[in-house]
């Protein structure tokens, strides 16, 4: 069960991937997803509505080459990005940030992207190197 508040964008231009999308002008968000998208019937009696006057939204970015830092999947959310694909940083680094995009996900804390971790250092092909974590150092 979410603890949103069902909201709709309205106004706005939407962006589909290959252009704009002709016709759409609201989405509508309840339970974290994207309900519906259309004109002004999308809005749903006790949605907050927000003026997208003006703006263009597009689909979450997606940053395929990151080594975390504490706080990173935070910042990243503000500016769009929505999955971050991580390269085999620490533990001690992954787990907090696990962590708070757990407890965002059930709607108790900051945004935060979706976390994604690679699953595997195994090399692509015979021959290739492993990839290795060194201590940086201080």
């Amino acid at each position: 069960m979410s603890t949103h508040q069902p909201f709709t964008i309205a106004g706005v231009r939407v962006f589909g991937g290959r252009g704009l999308i002709s016709g759409v002008t609201h989405v509508r968000v309840s339970d974290g997803r994207i309900a519906a998208v259309g004109n002004e019937f999308v809005t749903r009696p006790g949605d907050e509505v927000i003026d997208g006057s003006g703006g263009t939204l597009l689909p979450g970015l997606v940053d395929a080459h990151v080594h975390l830092l504490p706080g990173c999947t935070q910042l990243a959310a503000v500016f769009g990005v929505t999955t971050v694909v991580d390269m085999f940083s620490k533990p001690e680094t992954i787990d907090p940030e696990r962590a708070a995009v757990a407890v965002s996900e059930r709607g108790r804390g900051p945004s935060s992207p979706t976390y994604a971790r690679r699953a595997s250092a195994r090399p692509l092909r015979a021959g290739t190197p492993r990839s290795r974590t060194r201590p940086s150092p201080t």
